[in-house]
């Protein structure tokens, strides 16, 4: 039940930052205040936390929080780790958040070049809201890679 839950509340909240980025163009900070704590007692409650797991969200952390930081906007790096914490809880690991950037990151190049919205260097022409794409590519690689 615990488990049902926190997923309900998770996806609300995901669902919430999708709507904020589309509107607003900008994601408050305390939706992932709610997220992580919620996603960190959900992976240690089931069991999954294990050393291979905490080294896999860290590493996919760095990759998020510092690399990627430079090309997309600091709540779309904010939303991919919130949603590598989820996977992790469910027992997915490295490779289904790498699974997941990269079904957001096709999702999102398919539907901008029918739009018309890919310029010279595969850049967009014009900023879009892209955790409405991440949330999409959860659900997606959710139901496709989680146990």
């Amino acid at each position: 039940m615990f488990k049902e839950v926190c997923f309900c509340i998770s996806q609300g909240l995901l669902f919430t930052a999708a709507l904020m980025d589309l509107f607003l163009k900008e994601v408050y900070d305390f939706l992932w205040m709610i997220f992580v704590p919620l996603c960190t007692a959900l992976l240690f409650v089931s069991g999954n936390a294990t050393s291979t797991v905490l080294i896999s969200l860290f590493i996919y952390f760095i990759i998020q929080e510092i690399l990627m930081a430079r090309v997309y906007g600091r709540a779309d790096c904010h939303a991919l780790w919130c949603c590598a914490l989820l996977f992790s809880a469910f027992g997915a690991d490295l490779e289904v958040y790498t699974i997941h950037m990269g079904v957001t990151f096709f999702l999102m190049c398919i539907i901008q070049y029918f739009k018309g919205n890919i310029g010279p260097g595969l850049k967009l022409k014009k900023k879009i809201a892209m955790i409405p794409y991440i949330l999409v590519g959860f659900w997606l690689v959710f139901v496709i890679c989680v146990p």
